[in-house]
């Protein structure tokens, strides 16, 4: 469980950081694209070096030719392509805060995908823990006054990244059990996949309409950001996909959505921001009540 609690830390500076860059410009509508395909692939050079320095890599070419590895790559264009490229948007049109509310609904979604496909099985205590930590996301997020870009972009791209993640987490799961893959090698099969079609679609953009290279030249005078996102990211990864492999895919969704809640730490240590009395309430409510979904109290 304590992968899922790392996952979600590192994931809340990774929002943080990305809706810093993306903030500062509007006018380019390539930007998210190419932000998650810079994404993935700075997170892929991490994850190789991960898995050279865990000695893992040894079984990554074996995993790599297993017929698992499609499936892994599937969800990788759930997660990565669709899923970050919502996410971006999303955080872009809603503000930080408003995009955590909507997104942090994927475990909800996951827990049913994974009880119906799955058949992995939660206690009634556990579900009344993730409500009331996807209901302490909301009231975070209406405790901001921040302004809304568009709110029907922003809730649309919300709503594909929920079912997107959703669905990744089960997916992947259901094939590190039935494929007995190491959670490191999905990893980086997942990240390979996510950036290479990431790039795919950037080429297809450039081939259908003239591709506006102010994005590069605009990401170009933030990589130090970017590259720290892009590190906290694969870091969460990681940790996500090594919870996904000891406690399921429901239990580490409910307590990886506790990033809502240290991204008030991560706004206070970065930029400052002081969170008052009724945000610290709430923030202790969602990683409280996600880790208590993600319990096994059998163990």
């Amino acid at each position: 469980m304590e992968q899922g609690i790392f996952s979600g830390l590192f994931w809340a500076t990774d929002t943080v950081l990305i809706h810093n860059i993306s903030s500062d410009n509007s006018s380019i509508t390539t930007l998210p694209v190419l932000i998650a395909c810079l994404h993935d692939f700075i997170s892929v050079l991490i994850i190789s070096i991960i898995l050279l320095l865990t000695s893992n890599i040894r079984y990554l070419i074996t995993d790599i030719k297993s017929k698992g590895s499609k499936y892994i790559a599937l969800a990788a264009i759930l997660g990565g392509p669709i899923g970050l490229t919502a996410y971006i948007i999303s955080i872009h049109y809603l503000g930080t805060y408003f995009a955590c509310v909507i997104t942090s609904l994927y475990p909800a979604i996951g827990t049913l995908l994974a009880r119906v496909f799955i058949n992995e099985k939660r206690n009634l205590f556990q579900w009344l823990a993730l409500m009331i930590s996807i209901v302490s996301v909301m009231a975070l997020g209406f405790e901001y006054d921040g302004v809304i870009e568009n709110i029907w972009i922003g809730l649309g791209a919300a709503v594909i990244c929920t079912l997107s993640w959703g669905s990744e987490a089960v997916i992947c799961s259901w094939t590190l059990s039935k494929y007995n893959l190491k959670d490191t090698s999905a990893l980086w099969i997942r990240q390979t996949s996510a950036a290479f079609i990431g790039l795919s679609i950037i080429t297809l953009i450039m081939m259908v309409e003239p591709f506006n290279y102010g994005g590069i030249s605009f990401l170009s005078h933030r990589v130090n950001l970017l590259c720290m996102a892009a590190i906290c990211g694969a870091l969460s990864y990681f940790f996500y996909y090594s919870a996904i492999h000891k406690i399921g895919a429901s239990r580490a969704m409910a307590v990886n959505s506790s990033y809502s809640g240290f991204a008030i730490l991560i706004n206070y240590f970065m930029w400052n921001i002081i969170p008052t009395l009724e945000e610290l309430i709430l923030g202790v409510l969602i990683v409280g009540g996600g880790i208590i979904s993600a319990y096994d109290y059998k163990k």
